[in-house]
């Protein structure tokens, strides 16, 4: 059975709703590259094209995390005092702010200068009706996730589990009609292709 790294995110088609019932219903002799397909279609169109620009800063989307904490603003000067940062809205420690502003010498932030790196790291594991699809991003979980943060979802992002709902019925209907036409003999009830019960 194919299976990931536990730091990636990873769902097995399979065992998507609505995905699942469909599989099922499908002749058995076309299953595994029914399902092999349809996770190349919900990366190829729906899970790695980026949505639209947005600009949604970390101030608008933590306009409280300055204020939270004081002394997390305070840092060692080089007298050997205790000296007060001043506050950065939108982060919650100066070590974060630092941390963040490290980034800039390595990555060109915002518009039009996105790295892809999420969009490239989108990888279907075919394995037949075991495929699953992956993100090997480590940033992935924060952006696209359950753990979605709250400045990429202020900045347009949708999270994994909300794109494939929202577009399996679209790629159920397509698969179906590709299906049929390239695996005329069906395993299964008539019905269950005509919405007949």
């Amino acid at each position: 059975m194919a299976k990931a790294p536990k730091d990636q995110m990873a769902r097995n088609v399979r065992y998507l709703q609505g995905i699942k019932q469909f599989i099922s219903e499908i002749p058995r002799n076309a299953r595994a590259a029914g399902t092999e397909a349809v996770a190349q279609v919900l990366v190829d169109k729906y899970l790695a094209p980026y949505p639209p620009y947005r600009f949604y800063s970390r101030a608008d989307a933590y306009p409280e995390a300055h204020t939270l904490n004081p002394e997390a603003w305070q840092y060692m000067g080089p007298d050997g005092e205790m000296k007060a940062h001043k506050p950065m809205p939108g982060y919650f420690s100066l070590k974060q702010w630092r941390f963040v502003m490290s980034l800039r010498s390595k990555y060109d932030f915002g518009f039009p200068h996105r790295t892809g790196e999420l969009q490239r790291s989108w990888k279907v594991v075919n394995a037949g009706i075991r495929t699953m699809i992956t993100n090997t991003d480590p940033g992935a979980p924060f952006v696209v996730g359950k753990r979605q943060a709250r400045q990429p979802q202020g900045a347009g992002w949708i999270d994994m589990d909300t794109i494939i709902e929202e577009a399996t019925p679209e790629i159920v209907d397509t698969m179906r009609e590709v299906i049929m036409k390239d695996y005329p003999y069906r395993t299964t009830p008539p019905h269950a292709w005509s919405g007949r019960g």
